[in-house]
């Protein structure tokens, strides 16, 4: 069989193909319609050999099991259906089994056979605009079902945005309510919003950034006190990488930057407990006098912004600013570090006021 290297989604289905499926059966079934590769052909039965099915789906032919393992995921898989609302109206709907056929035989090497529900095609094959055509090698390189589910959602809204101009690189943010996080993601309500972030965003950012050629990054918004939604960021490693790497290095406009540096940017205040401004104002004071990574220096030292300027304002005055910037950096850094001003600051407050 040809490999199969993509797979094709209609993008109102991209939201709820997810629903009902658990993580290795939505693999099964996005793999087998990579093997269809629906678009302009209609639905055809598929053989896969077990340790094939293995091997795409990311897991390790070791497991002395994974014949059993093949064997019950077809079976469970079969009992499944895809609800399709009529025109995106709730009350009106159809529910079709995704296979109308699935065959095991997982004795010896073993084999499956699959076949998609032909009253699923008219939905999947001969799209005629509306769809995403999606890498199948995401299939076995994501580790977690929540993160295929995002990597979809943001890959779709990435080409969604970009449709005309083309600039996929150029990457994409999108504003997510938490109540459409929880959905998207299938999150338990017992869940609260605080933990949402540490427990299920940030494992999904870790097996994105490393497993993809893709970055992405989450950062929370409040509504006054309340945790209201998410901001997220996704775009080409590659381009996005350039870019981060370039901002790091010198002074920033926050206004100028492109929408992923910005998040990258908001992240780092996030991190730092402090507004934006005051965070660029800060972190631009430091690669002035040729600081290196001002953002783990400034989120290490646990301070506020304006502390960190104060012990700024102490070393440029106790050693004069005509002194050499490279000889200005590792006492800066060393007075950020040990919050000199902080520490004494009686001692150092004729410095302070003069600043």
């Amino acid at each position: 069989m040809e490999e199969p290297n993509t797979f094709v989604l209609p993008n109102k289905m991209v939201w709820n193909i997810s629903k009902n499926l658990k993580n290795l059966e939505l693999r099964l079934l996005l793999l087998e319609l990579a093997a269809n590769n629906s678009y302009g052909k209609g639905f055809t039965a598929h053989t896969w050999r077990v340790q094939d099915i293995v091997e795409k789906l990311g897991l390790s032919t070791k497991a002395k099991n994974y014949h059993e393992l093949i064997r019950k995921l077809t079976k469970e898989l079969g009992k499944k259906a895809i609800n399709i609302p009529f025109d995106n109206d709730d009350t009106k709907g159809i529910v079709i089994p995704w296979l109308s056929e699935g065959i095991y035989n997982t004795n010896g090497q073993g084999t499956i056979r699959l076949e998609l529900n032909k009253k699923l095609e008219k939905y999947f094959v001969g799209l005629k605009g509306n769809y995403t055509t999606f890498p199948a090698s995401i299939l076995s390189s994501l580790s977690s079902r929540r993160s295929l589910v995002m990597f979809m959602v943001m890959y779709m809204e990435l080409h969604r945005h970009h449709s005309k101009d083309k600039r996929f690189n150029e990457g994409v943010v999108i504003e997510f309510s938490y109540e459409t996080i929880y959905d998207i993601l299938d999150i338990p309500s017992s869940y609260k919003e605080k933990d949402v972030m540490r427990k299920i965003l940030v494992p999904i950012k870790k097996d994105i950034d490393e497993n993809t050629n893709f970055i992405i990054e989450f950062e929370s918004f409040k509504n006054g006190r309340f945790l209201v939604g998410c901001k997220v960021a996704f775009a080409a490693t590659n381009e996005v990488t350039q870019k981060i790497n370039d901002i790091k290095t010198k002074p920033i406009d926050f206004n100028s930057l492109s929408p992923e540096e910005k998040v990258y940017v908001e992240a780092c205040a996030y991190k730092s407990k402090a507004s934006v401004s005051a965070f660029c104002a800060v972190r631009n004071a430091l690669i002035h006098f040729g600081i290196n990574e001002p953002e783990k220096h400034i989120v290490e030292s646990k301070q506020s912004m304006a502390n960190i300027m104060a012990n700024i304002n102490y070393v440029c005055i106790r050693y004069g600013t005509q002194t050499k910037k490279d000889d200005l950096a590792p006492i800066m850094v060393k007075a950020i570090a040990n919050n000199y001003v902080g520490k004494d600051e009686a001692k150092y407050s004729k410095f302070l006021k003069r600043a």
